[in-house]
């Protein structure tokens, strides 16, 4: 999804960014220009000892994953980003195996199924 992320000292981005799962080769977010992912931007890797921490604030929409600061449209986005990232790094900090085409399908389904609901609640249109 789209997030923000520092571009330089005064600078910031909207970016598309995918979460890939582990294994630990391959754990991270990549950033893209666009939601496309025709240009890679950046990479951020997911280790078993990635920082992962949210800003101060009920209603924070900033986080940092593995020392880079990104930010989310709303709280909750930030909130199921963290959570993403958060089982990733216990997979591979875990050695846990990769997860199957049908697995990602899953966890997939379950990530819109939530984005479905929040929007229902605050009365979004799909």
């Amino acid at each position: 999804g789209y997030l923000l992320m520092p571009t330089g000292p005064d600078a910031v981005s909207v970016v598309y960014c995918e979460l890939l799962p582990h294994p630990e080769a391959l754990a991270g977010i990549t950033v893209y220009e666009n939601e496309l992912c025709a240009t890679q931007a950046a990479r951020i890797p997911i280790s078993g000892d990635s920082e992962l921490t949210s800003r101060l604030g009920a209603e924070s929409c900033c986080f940092i994953v593995s020392g880079v600061e990104l930010a989310a449209r709303t709280p909750a986005e930030a909130r199921l980003w963290l959570r993403a990232v958060g089982n990733v790094k216990v997979k591979v900090a875990a050695g846990a195996p990769m997860p199957s085409h049908e697995e990602l399908g899953v966890i997939r389904d379950a990530i819109r199924e939530h984005i479905r609901d929040r929007e229902e609640l605050r009365g979004d249109p799909p």
